[in-house]
């Protein structure tokens, strides 16, 4: 009875799981892109299009990931430090003495929005298609409810510089900045309320995949993971500068920084290992899709990761039929791999349960090719006990049970 209430439960929870893709192991190349400029700000709305800004105002796009390069006219000279876009036309980018500028043609044109003189803007973002948040020196968040084309400045709560911000949804906000300042809001930005951190660490960025869970990163290598509004100092092998991180999905993601920081973690932040080993200081990231990543860094530099995540492919021979293999080692502690074979083309669900049934870990869900495939699962973040996992395709279903002993 207790067997086929806990089939009864994965069958239910098959179609609520979280959305995780996976592709094959990290791949990362140079891109040209016409300047030596230092390239703060890097944006793409998908695979192929996207914006990078830096020194002296420069603009470039690509529509054929990364491949090419074309300027674009900003009509500044001031260091453009972010650029956000919400869709192919509507994008937003700032910088130095309070620089903002907006376009609506894909950046065919760019306009400028007169605030004044003043300090640089550090960062911009989009929570809607309408609603825009950026912070910036000596302490202000500006907001706009039109797209850009009118500013609110927000200063009296806030401490020094603001470095970062990010929206887990429309009305819940975080900015971040000099000394460990972290403010939230809960109210679209109408009110801001300090945040305590366990160490007072400078932060550069702040990113969420859901409303629960976020990473944010900064001086000294701060790594915090935010878990239910629980900030975590998570130590990494790193000592410098971390300026920017974002998330594949749940379970991956990425921060960059100084002297070449490219660390990745694949356990939603609980460990974090450098996985590009260059020197050149990188300052953006941005990941259109868990397949693919931009890094935008010092003197032009432009980094394209591809098959950012976990399954390998064994080989292509056709199997006889669909398998799902024991995990080796089991028991394990932390990580384990799991084999299993398609005998055709389709989308694949790999999920691990624990022994109520609920899902811990979403390992695959994408489209395979035919042919054997290896996920290697790393449960560090999980407690000793039994678990089962789950193979799912449009012509196959398969549970077997693992031992997590820690």
């Amino acid at each position: 009875m207790k067997k086929l209430n806990f089939k009864t439960a994965i069958l239910n929870l098959i179609f609520i799981l979280a959305s995780v893709q996976l592709s094959i192991a990290d791949n990362w190349q140079s891109f040209g892109t016409g300047t030596s400029s230092d390239l703060w700000g890097v944006d793409f709305i998908d695979n192929n299009t996207g914006w990078v800004v830096g020194n002296n105002g420069v603009i470039r796009k690509t529509t054929n990931g990364g491949v090419n390069w074309s300027a674009q006219t900003s009509g500044t000279s001031q260091v453009l430090y972010s650029v956000d876009f919400i869709n192919a036309n509507f994008g937003i980018a700032v910088g130095e003495n309070r620089t903002i500028l907006r376009t609506v043609n894909g950046g065919d044109n760019w306009i400028a929005v007169n605030l004044g003189s003043g300090d640089k803007i550090r960062r911009v973002h989009f929570v809607s298609e309408n609603l825009i948040f950026a912070v910036g020196d000596p302490g202000i968040v500006y907001k706009s409810n039109d797209r850009g084309t009118n500013w609110t400045m927000i200063t009296a709560e806030f401490n020094g510089g603001l470095k970062g911000l990010d929206f887990s949804n429309s009305e819940n906000g975080f900015v971040v900045g000099l000394s460990g300042s972290v403010f939230k809001t809960s109210n679209t930005g109408n009110n801001w309320n300090l945040v305590s951190i366990p160490v007072l660490h400078t932060l550069e960025e702040i990113d969420f995949i859901n409303n629960d869970n976020g990473l944010a990163v900064g001086y000294n290598a701060a790594v915090y993971k935010i878990s239910n509004g629980t900030w975590n100092n998570i130590s990494t092998p790193y000592s410098n500068w971390l300026f920017d991180v974002e998330y594949a999905n749940e379970n991956i993601a990425y921060a960059v920084g100084d002297f070449g920081a490219l660390l990745k973690t694949t356990n939603g932040g609980f460990t974090w290992n450098d996985v590009w080993g260059g020197t050149v200081t990188l300052y953006d990231i941005s990941i259109p899709s868990v397949s693919t990543a931009y890094i935008s860094g010092k003197n032009g530099t432009i980094l394209k990761g591809t098959d950012l995540v976990g399954i390998t492919p064994l080989n292509s021979n056709v199997p006889d039929k669909f398998s799902l293999s024991q995990n080796y080692p089991n028991p394990f502690n932390p990580s384990t791999k799991i084999k299993f074979a398609l005998a055709k083309n389709e989308n694949v669900l790999l999920t691990v349960y624990d022994i109520t049934g609920k899902a811990v870990k979403s390992l695959v869900n994408q489209n395979l090719n035919t042919g054997e495939y290896e996920v290697e699962f790393d449960a560090g973040d999980l407690s000793s006990g039994i678990y089962y996992y789950r193979l799912v395709t449009n012509s196959f279903a398969e549970t077997k049970k693992m031992n997590l002993i820690k």
